[in-house]
């Protein structure tokens, strides 16, 4: 069995960097049997990986350090300089894989009984809302993942070998920011996944795709950002590229505002608090005047302003105006 307690997973803000990094081996962490991919680039560009040996003799960085209070920390920033991603993914991410002391790699099959726990809470995300907190990895596709969304945790398990068909996703529970444990299980070809000891995700996966036998696994567990390097500065302060475009590259006339896909904190103010800015419907946590959503395109009252790539960042999700309009779509109509 496999155990991380009281894990912190953080992700994409500055303002969750230490100024001092403690070694999390000083803490209540036995880490001989597991190494760390960073989010920053090795001399040959791709991400830096520690080992086992590099860990026990006290590794410590911004991105995987023990805070004040003795819980392990994770942070993967989405923007700056000498960022990296492993070879197949174009995600950032500082996250452990579980290896033998020696640094070799250390993987198992199928037939046995292996489960790994982690206690932790996800103190911020980029805009995605999505963070990958635990893994059963194959060295083909994961055979689960777990998945902080938007404050609730999915399990995402991969039905076929290949990983054709899609995933099954079970929402196992929905903690917010507040912490919980979580327990990932394999116990002679069967999957069970579940968190605070609630609903539980089970699977039986040597039968639903006999093509897993013939894998080999291993535990993965920190914060994999669910985001493309570039996409934001930090949590909160939305930062689009190139200068305010949407990120969806979204088309719009230039008559009629339309609602694009994105939202923004407005910086006018830092601090984060309940407003009451929603008419009295609800407040809602976030800085002042957020949050916003962007508007597409221009109208026929903005003159030189309008166009396909015109956008404005400062209304309400909840604005409605004569000159906001928006887009349907429906099926061709065959006549026969």
């Amino acid at each position: 069995m496999k155990k991380l307690i009281a894990l912190c997973v953080l992700s994409a803000t500055s303002a969750y960097a230490a100024t001092t990094y403690l070694a999390p081996t000083t803490g209540n962490f036995d880490l001989r049997q597991w190494k760390i991919t960073l989010p920053t680039a090795d001399s040959s560009g791709g991400a830096a990986e520690i080992m086992p040996d590099e860990i026990m003799a006290g590794y410590s960085s911004k991105y995987f350090y023990l805070d004040s209070n003795g819980k392990m920390t994770f942070w993967v920033p989405i923007n700056g300089s000498n960022l990296a991603t492993t070879d197949n993914s174009s995600y950032p991410r500082s996250e452990l894989r579980e290896m033998i002391g020696d640094n070799a790699r250390d993987d198992w099959n199928w037939e046995g009984h292996h489960t790994m726990q982690a206690c932790l809470w996800v103190a911020q995300v980029p805009m995605t809302k999505k963070v990958i907190i635990g893994q059963i990895h194959s060295y083909n596709n994961p055979l689960i993942k777990l998945q902080w969304e938007n404050g609730s945790v999915y399990s995402l398990t991969k039905r076929q070998e290949n990983g054709v068909n899609g995933d099954i996703k079970t929402l196992l529970a929905a903690p917010g920011t507040n912490k919980f444990c979580y327990t990932i299980d394999s116990n002679a070809g069967v999957l069970n996944v579940s968190v605070d000891g609630g609903k539980k995700s089970t699977y039986d996966y040597v039968v639903g795709d006999p093509n897993w036998k013939n894998q080999r696994f291993y535990f993965k567990a920190g914060a994999y950002c669910q985001e493309k390097i570039g996409y934001e500065t930090t949590a909160g302060a939305i930062e689009h590229y190139p200068n305010l475009t949407s990120r969806y590259l979204e088309q719009a006339t230039g008559v009629q505002w339309i609602w694009g896909a994105d939202l923004a904190n407005y910086p006018t103010d830092g601090t984060w608090a309940w407003r009451a800015n929603t008419d009295s419907r609800g407040q809602i946590y976030s800085t002042e005047n957020s949050p916003t959503a962007v508007l597409l395109g221009g109208d026929r009252d903005h003159g030189a302003a309008a166009g396909s790539r015109a956008s404005h960042w400062s209304n309400y999700v909840w604005a409605s105006n004569w000159h906001i309009g928006c887009r349907f779509a429906c099926d061709h109509l065959e006549l026969v």
